[in-house]
């Protein structure tokens, strides 16, 4: 019996139709994936920003120099900070998180920290109960406010959480507030993002797969049944890119126009019209975790980042150098209160933008509140002097312009520069750059006769 040859155009069913499948799996993963990221980078961003904003209102001396007997006479400073922590908790619960527990941590000695004010119904020992050690909380109580990449486990439950400094007024940390969430909405929130690619993802697979069982089932069918099956496949698409396209400020640089071709042609090409838009999605995607929303300069992920790989440079001996300049914006809760956020925000905007033109945006960071940083690399230092005074040039010429804000916008800034004999890691030198700035901004406030508002 002679064996039934396949007919070229069953060959490219079989070909494009598994293409296409093989197209639709990876772009659902890959969107997939990129939904969990975002979402997750988003969960930590609002822990971390609720740690940093109570930590700015509870007192750092008080709660440091706190002890058994102010807790337990609950004495005025231990009322006021614990009440503020309390409201914390309410408000984010009556706004739909699931804030598990918000407290302060105190270092009792070099080797232990131990729970401090802790408005809970089922609160840690005062003073005398120790936390789950992690890296998070171990750099707050140096200075650095992170989030645990990690969930850990301890007798009230599976928790993620943030940590941010309380400094006080020595300008040293004097406490750490702690914010948990519980693990299982954490994870939860992150699922249900995900859930309106997943779908389309997994509904366009199984198109794909359907198709792909049904060509192979009748391979004898001619070519107007391809035909049908590739308009199938087009609609697919088209969903899939106006999702892609749905951010408003996503516009992808690829045009459709003038398409020629037979209809596997055209089908090709829209293709890699859609593989070239995931692309760019992705880039913008990335771009998007790494900005700063407001000032759109590098974020505090963008800036850890850095952090880390200078800390790999340094520990692998590398001979290189690096300065850090640290900027404030000088009385930026004066103008939220006398003009309106708004204007607060226009002035945050305007330095930022000053200084990433001059310092270049690859290398300022707003870290947090209304300071940015910046790091300037194998740069020396007559350059860096110049670029601060063109800065302050510059700043002087926005502030005489048509669209100064009501208020002159000035500046307070330290530098400090790596010293590889003596620094054994970036915060060494970042300490020291944000004390001169500290020391700057007082002495402006003192010229100016203002006193500096928390």
């Amino acid at each position: 019996m002679a064996q039934r040859k396949i007919s070229l155009t069953a060959k490219v069913i079989l070909i494009v139709t598994a293409f296409l499948v093989a197209v639709d799996v990876v772009l659902g993963i890959v969107m997939i994936n990129l939904s969990a990221k975002s979402t997750r980078e988003v969960l930590n961003h609002k822990m971390l920003e609720l740690a940093q904003t109570a930590a700015k209102l509870v007192n750092g001396d008080e709660i440091k120099a706190l002890t058994v007997a102010d807790k337990e006479n609950n004495t005025e400073p231990y009322k006021k900070n614990y009440d503020i922590l309390a409201a914390f908790k309410t408000s984010a619960q009556e706004n739909g998180a699931d804030l598990a527990f918000i407290y302060c941590l105190v270092r009792v000695s070099p080797e232990k920290i131990v729970f401090s004010i802790d408005p809970s119904d089922d609160p840690a020992i005062f003073l005398t109960e120790e936390p789950i050690y992690t890296d998070a909380m171990i750099a707050a109580t140096y200075g650095t406010a992170g989030v645990d990449s990690q969930a850990y486990e301890d007798r009230w439950g599976k928790l993620y959480s943030a940590y941010a400094p309380v400094f006080g007024s020595d300008n040293q940390v004097a406490a750490v507030v702690g914010v948990d969430v519980w693990a299982k909405w954490y994870d939860i929130e992150i699922t249900n993002s995900a859930i309106a690619i997943s779908a389309i993802g997994a509904v366009t697979i199984a198109a794909g797969v359907l198709i792909a069982l049904l060509i192979t089932i009748r391979l004898r069918k001619r070519f107007d049944s391809l035909t049908t099956d590739m308009a199938s496949l087009e609609s697919d698409l088209q969903k899939l890119l106006v999702e892609i396209r749905k951010p408003t400020d996503f516009n992808p640089d690829v045009s459709s126009d003038n398409i020629r071709g037979d209809e596997i042609a055209v089908l090709k090409n829209k293709i890699n019209i859609a593989q070239e838009e995931v692309r760019q999605y992705i880039a913008y995607s990335e771009r998007k975790a790494y900005t700063d929303s407001l000032t759109q300069i590098g974020n505090r992920l963008a800036y850890f980042e850095r952090v880390k790989d200078i800390n790999n440079k340094i520990n692998s001996g590398e001979d290189f150098c690096f300065t850090v300049l640290v900027y404030d914006v000088n009385g930026l809760k004066d103008i939220n209160d006398t003009y309106g956020h708004e204007s607060g925000d226009i002035a945050l905007v305007v330095a930022a933008d000053l200084i990433q033109k001059i310092f270049g945006v690859e290398n300022t960071y707003r870290i947090g509140g209304d300071e940015i940083v910046i790091i300037m690399e194998n740069e020396n230092g007559s350059d860096i002097s110049h670029m601060n005074d063109e800065l302050s040039d510059q700043l002087a010429i926005f502030n005489e312009s048509k669209d100064a804000i009501q208020t002159p916008i000035s500046l307070s800034y330290g530098l400090a520069k790596y010293d590889k004999e003596t620094d054994k890691e970036f915060l060494d030198v970042f300490r020291r750059a944000d004390k001169d700035m500290y020391d700057c901004k007082n002495a402006y406030y003192k010229e100016s006769g203002k006193r500096r508002k928390k």
